[in-house]
């Protein structure tokens, strides 16, 4: 649980970065067993999300 409240906190201070600069900004929740930082590169889940960004399919 710290982990993931930990997660919530980083997302959120790179919201607080960027977020008077970026042109839009997005968080996404990712659940499951490939939800923790070192496995996001294995979760389908992330995989749909990059999809729906690089080819603006929402």
């Amino acid at each position: 649980m710290f982990g993931w409240a930990s997660q919530q906190r980083s997302s959120r201070s790179l919201r607080y970065l960027v977020g008077g600069s970026a042109k839009s900004y997005r968080e996404k929740t990712i659940t499951g067993a490939d939800a923790g930082h070192s496995n996001l590169h294995d979760s389908e889940q992330v995989d749909c999300e990059i999809v729906k960004l690089i080819w603006r399919k929402h």
